[in-house]
Order: C-alpha cells, then sequence, then structure tokens
C-alpha cells in the first residue's frame, strides 16, 4: 500500500488570494537518482513540513518528494539564472488523478502573491514563472487606462496573464472591483470597450462594491473581495464566446 506522506499546499483562490491547508496526499513509490545527503534548503523544507530532516529517517515516498522538490527549484534556478525559494508542494496521487506539482517563487519576491506552478513532464518540466514577471508590465498598462476613465473612483485590477513564450502576454483576462457610483454601468461599459481593446485581452470580469468595502484592501484577500454576498452588480465578457460578448449585468436594473 502507497504511504501517506503529510505535505503543506498552498492554495490559490482566484488566482492571487493564498492561505494554507494541511492535507494527506498520495505519494509516487518512484525514486529520484540522488545521493542520500540533504541540503540546508531541503531540512529548511522538511522541518517546515514537520517531517524528519535525517534522510535515514525519511521513508521512500518522503524521500521522493524532497528530492522532486530540489530538482524543480534547481531547473528554476538554471532556467531563469536566480534563487527560488518553495511555496508548496502537491504530491502525485493515482486514486484521485492528481498531479505532481511544486508552487515556489523568487527570491524577494512575495509568497502570498507571486507563486506560481512547476510540475515534471515528459520532456523535463513545465512553469509558468513568466505570468509572474509579467505581470507588473500589464498591471501598471491596465490601471492607467482604468484610472482614465473613472478618475478618482476607487478600484482594484488585477490581470490573469497568459503567455506562449514569455516574453508578452496573451489570452489574458482582465477582472476588476469598482466603487459604486450612480453611473456604474456607463463607466463599466468603457472600462470594458477599452481593456477589450487590447490584443492580449480575451476576457473582462468587473464586479460592483462599496467604496469602503474595497478601500484599504489588497490582492491578499481577492477571492473575499468577488464574494455573491457583498457585490452590487457585475459582468463578465470575453471576446471569444459568441454568448458572453456583450455586457449582460447581473441585475435587471440599476440598484442602491
Amino acid at each position: 500500500m502507497v504511504k501517506k506522506v503529510k505535505v503543506i499546499i498552498l492554495l490559490m483562490a482566484m488566482s492571487v488570494g493564498v492561505f494554507y491547508n494541511s492535507i494527506y496526499c498520495c505519494a509516487s513509490t518512484a525514486k529520484k537518482s540522488g545521493n542520500n545527503k540533504l541540503n540546508d534548503r531541503q531540512v529548511a523544507i522538511l522541518e517546515e513540513l514537520k517531517m524528519p530532516t535525517d534522510w535515514d529517517e525519511l521513508d521512500g515516498e518522503q524521500r521522493y518528494c524532497i528530492t522532486s522538490i530540489e530538482d524543480m527549484l534547481v531547473y528554476l534556478e538554471d532556467k531563469y539564472g536566480k534563487e527560488f525559494c518553495f511555496g508548496a508542494y502537491q504530491a502525485a496521487d493515482e486514486d484521485s488523478n492528481t498531479k505532481e506539482e511544486l508552487l515556489a517563487y523568487a527570491k524577494g519576491d512575495s509568497r502570498k502573491t507571486d507563486c506560481f506552478r512547476v510540475r515534471p513532464i515528459t520532456s523535463g518540466y513545465y512553469d509558468d514563472y513568466p505570468k509572474v514577471y509579467l505581470w507588473p508590465k500589464y498591471c501598471e498598462k491596465y490601471n492607467k487606462q482604468i484610472k482614465k476613465i473613472v478618475g478618482d473612483k476607487v478600484f482594484l485590477c488585477y490581470p490573469v496573464i497568459g503567455t506562449n513564450d514569455g516574453k508578452k502576454a496573451y489570452h489574458t483576462s482582465v477582472r476588476i472591483i469598482l466603487s459604486y457610483s450612480k453611473n456604474y454601468r456607463k463607466l463599466g461599459k468603457k472600462i470594458y470597450k477599452k481593456l477589450i481593446s487590447n490584443d492580449e485581452v480575451d476576457q473582462v470580469e468587473l464586479v460592483v462594491e462599496e467604496r469602503n468595502f474595497i478601500e484599504g484592501r489588497d490582492f491578499s484577500n481577492w477571492d473575499y473581495l468577488f464574494d455573491d454576498n457583498v457585490r452590487i452588480d457585475g459582468f463578465c465578457c470575453d471576446k471569444y464566446d459568441e454568448n458572453f460578448r456583450e455586457i449582460k449585468w447581473e441585475k435587471d436594473q440599476d440598484v442602491l
């Protein structure tokens, strides 16, 4: 029977809200190649996961996990020429068809908002780190476009970046939280038209909420801000989906 290995997985709600949760996952019984010495980083990760920090005390699945984590971090460092840190690890589980996956972040970045995925594939490894380092550029771009439309009204903008070459975005979704005003629907329409005109933007999702609910908040509680219980109105449009190309507000008429 495959032994269960306790790991800590970092869950990213709505691509940005982050919290920790202890779970049990089954690891593959396959062994990774390598020596039986743990480096300082591996010891620190094992301490965080509350596992033994002596190689001889680790079982086969635990050895596989900590070696695989290190292999993926080294892959990132060789590829990008900088140091990366452990965010969380999801072991493979054949019963639930769960794939092995590491969440990592670059040293100096935020563990709460800048984690990205790394996973083994047939040809080596896959990672989506470009979505992280391209994010500031496009976030600034969209914020400027929205600011010109809404003026001093409070809003938050979070783009979910897609990329296939690591140099520019494509298939990007832009999510906006806009503070309520009597003309919010007029502003929302202008925001949508402006953002969707960007070649890389496929989807725009906008939620309207009370100004005092938005002020002082940031991307770490983004999922909470999108809670249906607090939203006043909203829409989601997609340029490639014929059912969602036009704005369809959730409410039948203006509220408040």
